[in-house]
């Protein structure tokens, strides 16, 4: 819930940022410290990827150049202002110790307290504000506190997140497909690997494509489990039914760690203390399932699960039962789990108002008897919160007898099929089963909030199980999809790798919208000409060529390989197997994304070329030679000639990087780079022309350039009149004249050209001196003296 998340940042002169990010439900505070770059898109891509309602910021007179950077992105009722004081090293050291539950990880004895210091002024500083703004109290040694450091994680451009479809699709797309979760939801690479049961999953498969790892040992560990879980039905069954049994321990960590001044709902203790029960239930099976693996991580996570101190925690649990007779349990009304949690013997006053309970129940469900040998009437009794306990009869029961309803039912309500109605007796005997149920339930929650605090002793420990609930779950959901998709095959990540090589690649958001019949029928609307499956793509960058200029006709599939390289590379990253006959990579530690979809931003006064720099910009000063670079289409937002000279100027730079890059362009004299730099490979999306003049696709990637002149112009046949398209040809040749030709043209064009030039004189508004000026000029151009 991002409405629960708090941020405050701080930076120092040299760029160097700390941010704190706490979030309320559950409650876990989140540490970072890193040197960013002159734009700050690290921070940046953290505060996007969280999204806090509030972001806490030095109050000043002047803006930092990180306070100025947000104060543009985002209104100013998500900026809080709060004074210098409040970020302080020293006080956020004091108050993590008295609150965190392992303060020792975050500054211990390996870990100098100056390499942290901004964070912790950070956390000093959104502790403090949510504390008095949220009015809620964290117990002592309880707040889970992590340090995050962004080495080792492979790190995502924000704008790609949404533009080349991985955590939401772009707001302009009209496609949708299927998912296990949704009838429909748009077409992204969440929703294609969402097959997490629990909501820690869900949350972990969200991280883990916005910051995969890059660490191949790490990698390989998932690749593994996910292998061997993926190739056994019987065992992700038995997981898969494990997950679906355990409720979401976020509510649970949030009772015990915080404890807010809004009184809770009467039962909240004890639903704590069920779903503590459940959640031990299922992780012992759970704990079963991992234990019959074999791969490394499997063994890992059940030696986790063996050292949390859960069966303590049971221990602790050992005056609650959730296991009471099932027999009697359909005769009761929905809060008999309550009743019913505490075991006979712990509580004398529990046992006495718990015996007064099942007294009136047995005498409530010994009514139909009575009115049976009475009046010969068949009835039962049902139950429902606004009634409660009442009389139900079927009326073919009533006119097959020829019976009549005794003046002692009251309240008769009638149905189609049923009378309902109660007597004077069944309302007395609701009223003391209500009032006992209420001092039982009472009595209950006081017993179960007397044992809180030896199981508040255990938070760590809930918290660890609850992590790793989500990653098994996020493990289970890889390992559904490789089984799923066709032809998955495992990925190769290895530091020893240095080239990037897919061969048959296939786009697993693409893939899924062709499987989808509605989003088939709407691909239908959209383009005619779309084929019935997907085409595989291949390309391959080497140490030697480690740039591809990749040229084609528009719609020819440039922007499709670019995701589907960046789709195949996540999914590799995260765990999972990929929909490519091969795909082999190196450590990757950036991923750049340039997307062709840049629009203006009215509400900063940002034009589309200004964003569109600000990102190159980024990329250009910090990519390196473990970046990979996809851009679609750079520089397409200015005029021609510049546009090319800037995308020429960025592809230098990205040479002297050594970063792999693949750039879609439509600049044809980009294309020449590869006979002036060894680095670049031109590429280009191999298409045919038909009979009748238009373009068959094949989405294939070739070796060479693009040797298709005009092929805007052809492409745009099918849409625009042909007087048009004739006419365009014809500016297309005469534009694409060298200006040396122009100056030879015939003396038949010149003339025509001059003499239309003196006939436009005839409408011109110009004074006696312009049109002297005017026809001066003509007369030089015709050379007279």
């Amino acid at each position: 819930d991002t409405s629960q998340i708090y941020a405050a940042c701080i930076e120092n002169g040299t760029r160097e940022v700390g941010i704190a990010m706490l979030s309320l439900h559950p409650p876990s505070l989140s540490l970072y410290q890193f040197s960013d770059t002159s734009l700050y898109s690290y921070a940046n891509n953290i505060l996007e990827v969280t999204s806090p309602s509030k972001i806490l910021v030095v109050q000043s007179p002047v803006k930092s150049a990180f306070t100025q950077i947000l104060s543009e992105k985002y209104d100013d009722t998500k900026i809080v202002n709060i004074p210098r004081s409040q970020f302080s090293d020293s006080k956020g050291i004091e108050l993590l110790n008295q609150l965190s539950n392992c303060p020792n990880e975050i500054f211990g004895s390996t870990t100098p307290t100056k390499n942290r210091y901004l964070c912790l002024s950070s956390a000093n500083a959104v502790i403090n504000y949510a504390l008095n703004n949220e009015n809620i109290q964290i117990y002592p040694s309880s707040l889970r506190t992590v340090f995050h450091p962004l080495e080792r994680t492979l790190d995502d451009d924000p704008m790609c997140l949404t533009n080349f479809n991985i955590i939401t699709a772009p707001k302009s797309s009209l496609l949708r497909f299927s998912t296990s979760k949704k009838n429909l939801a748009t077409p992204s690479l969440f929703n294609f690997l969402d097959r997490t049961i629990t909501t820690n999953g869900e949350r972990f498969l969200r991280s883990n494509l916005a910051a995969p790892p890059s660490d191949p040992r790490h990698i390989n560990l998932r690749l593994d489990f996910v292998r061997e879980l993926a190739d056994n039905d019987e065992l992700k069954n038995e997981i898969k039914n494990s997950l679906k049994g355990i409720d979401d321990l976020d509510p649970v960590i949030t009772y015990l760690v915080a404890n807010h001044a809004k009184k809770c709902q009467p039962s909240f203790s004890l639903d704590v203390i069920l779903k503590l029960l459940t959640v031990s239930k299922n992780m012992s099976k759970i704990h079963d399932c991992l234990s019959q693996m074999s791969n490394v991580l499997a063994k890992s996570l059940t030696g986790a699960i063996e050292q949390s101190n859960f069966d303590k925690i049971i221990e602790a649990l050992s005056d609650f039962d959730d296991t009471f007779d099932n027999d009697k349990k359909q005769y009761k009304g929905d809060n008999s789990k309550y009743i019913y949690i505490v075991k006979n013997g712990r509580n004398s006053v529990l046992d006495v108002t718990r015996k007064t309970y099942d007294k009136t129940i047995e005498e409530i469900y010994n009514l139909p008897q009575e009115i049976f040998d009475k009046y010969s009437i068949k009835c039962q009794i049902k139950f429902n919160k606004s009634r409660r306990y009442h009389i139900q009869i079927k009326k073919s029961d009533m006119d097959k007898n020829q019976l009549k309803l005794p003046s002692e039912f009251i309240f008769v309500t009638s149905s189609d099929s049923y009378i309902s109605c109660t007597t004077q007796e069944l309302l007395i005997l609701n009223k003391s089963n209500e009032s006992s149920e209420f001092d039982t339930i009472s009595v209950s929650q006081k017993f179960a909030e007397s044992k809180m605090n030896n199981i508040r002793e255990f938070i760590s420990s809930i918290y660890s199980i609850s992590e790793a609930i989500g990653f098994i779950d996020f493990l289970y959901s890889l390992a559904v999809v490789t089984s799923e998709m066709k032809n998955a095959n495992r990925p190769i990540i290895d530091e020893k790798m240095t080239s990037i090589k897919m061969v048959d690649g296939r786009n697993p958001v693409m893939e899924k919208i062709f499987q989808n019949k509605l989003s088939e029928n709407m691909s239908k609307i959209l383009i005619s000409d779309m084929k019935n499956e997907f085409i595989p793509l291949s390309i391959y960058l080497t140490p030697v060529k480690k740039i591809s200029i990749l040229s084609g006709v528009n719609a020819s599939g440039k922007t499709t390989l670019l995701q589907t390289i960046c789709l195949n590379l996540i999914m590799a990253n995260t765990g999972c197997f990929v929909p490519c006959k091969e795909l082999s990579v190196p450590i990757i530690s950036s991923l750049f994304i340039k997307s062709s979809q840049v629009n203006d931003y009215i509400e900063s006064g940002t034009s589309s070329f200004k964003r569109e720099m600000m990102e190159l910009s980024n990329i250009s000063m910090h990519s390196d030679q473990r970046s990979l670079v996809l851009i679609d289409e750079p520089c397409s937002s200015t005029s021609a000639l510049d546009g090319c000279s800037l995308a020429w100027t960025l592809i230098e730079k990205l040479i002297i990087n050594k970063s792999f890059a693949i750039i879609s362009t439509h600049y044809r004299e980009l294309e020449e780079m590869s006979n002036i730099y060894k680095e670049v490979n031109s590429n280009q999306m191999i298409s045919e022309v038909n009979s009748d003049g238009k373009f068959s696709f094949t989405y294939k990637v070739g070796e060479g350039n693009l040797s298709e002149m005009m092929y805007g112009i052809r492409a745009a046949q099918g849409f625009l009149p042909l007087d048009v398209i004739s006419y365009a040809k014809e500016v297309y040749e005469n534009i694409s004249v060298p200006k040396e030709k122009k100056k030879k043209m015939s003396g038949k064009n010149a003339a025509a050209a001059l003499i239309q030039r003196i006939i436009n004189l005839n409408t011109t508004n110009l004074d006696n001196d312009g049109l002297r000026a005017c026809l001066t000029s003509i007369r030089k151009r015709c050379s007279i003296k």
